[in-house]
């Protein structure tokens, strides 16, 4: 099983005042998993579903986190093993100062290759990137990989320019 501490209980809502998905209230917890590359470092995530089904990891994008996901990984539930996690400075996940791109590939391929394969992996936007180079380097690990809203390439104009000059101050 994945190393982790401190979990919260954590129930779906539909923002309505309603109940997520078929009139219930959807509850899962959320867990620490614990770099064992990179000291004191620490991502959130979520496992849902059976533990002997196959294995799904949802990749979420910039500025995101594993809860736009939610509603996927309720229905994939019944029938998968699901697992979202937060990139590093996303959701509850904390930002390391002086991070780059290798770091947040480093956390998710930590994790990765912690579940159970072959991995289907589904992953939105920055996270495709991710996610295709996990399933290039680790091919045997991952069966299947969908991508959603993925550049075909990081784009380094203006805002990658700026992004970068700020990220060693950001915290």
């Amino acid at each position: 099983h994945l190393p982790s501490f401190s979990s919260i209980a954590y129930s779906m809502t539909n923002g309505r005042g309603g109940l997520a998905g078929r009139g219930t209230i959807w509850a899962v917890q959320t867990r620490k998993f614990v770099s064992r590359k990179h000291a004191g470092h620490w991502l959130e995530y979520v496992e849902s579903g059976p533990e002997d089904a196959p294995t799904i990891f949802m990749v979420h994008g910039g500025a995101g986190s594993w809860r736009n996901f939610r509603g996927q990984i309720q229905e994939l539930s019944r029938d998968f093993q699901v697992f979202g996690l937060d990139l590093r400075g996303h959701g509850n996940s904390p930002w390391v100062p002086g991070s780059n791109i290798d770091d947040f590939y480093d956390d998710v391929e930590e994790f990765a290759l912690t579940l159970p394969g072959p991995l289907s992996v589904v992953a939105h936007s920055f996270g495709g990137y991710i996610a295709t180079r996990l399933t290039v380097t680790h091919p045997a690990h991952i069966s299947r990989l969908a991508l959603l809203n993925t550049a075909g390439h990081i784009p380094q104009g203006l805002s990658y320019k700026l992004l970068n000059l700020l990220t060693p101050v950001a915290n």
